[in-house]
């Protein structure tokens, strides 16, 4: 683990003042934008999100780099100070879908400490995932 980057607090309230790496002009993404920025920029090769409502993938799609949410309670989410148990999730951001993969291996498990964990199924592979790819900007 290599820090901390800089978050919206609570994952809704007083936006971050971290940029976006490809235009300063736009906006980062939201919650993890500091995850995004630090690994778009090259500071880390994977960093860590939460997720309740697109805190993990809307940060990577806007700046560029691979984002795996996995569905609730397919990652251990102890620690994290819950939004909604129902809706939350740990994603990770990486440079390449490889990347991403390796992280999957790393993040999934059981969680004794998570009551949700025992409610869903688990998968701890790629397997039989769908990947969405931006082809072009829209800026």
């Amino acid at each position: 683990m290599m820090g901390k980057t800089v978050t919206t607090e609570f994952a809704c309230l007083d936006p971050s003042q971290t940029l976006n790496p490809w235009n300063p002009a736009h906006t980062p993404g939201g919650s993890s934008s500091g995850s995004a920025v630090s690994v778009a920029t090259g500071m880390a090769p994977v960093a860590l999100g939460s997720q309740t409502v697109g805190s993990v993938l809307r940060p990577a799609s806007y700046n560029g780099v691979v984002a795996s949410s996995p569905p609730t309670a397919g990652s251990a989410v102890t620690g994290v100070v819950p939004v909604s148990w129902s809706l939350d999730t740990m994603g990770w951001m990486s440079r390449s879908v490889e990347d991403a993969a390796l992280m999957l291996q790393v993040m999934a498990g059981p969680d004794a400490n998570d009551p949700v964990w025992a409610r869903f199924p688990h998968q701890t592979t790629c397997r039989g995932w769908r990947t969405g790819r931006r082809r072009a900007s829209a800026w």
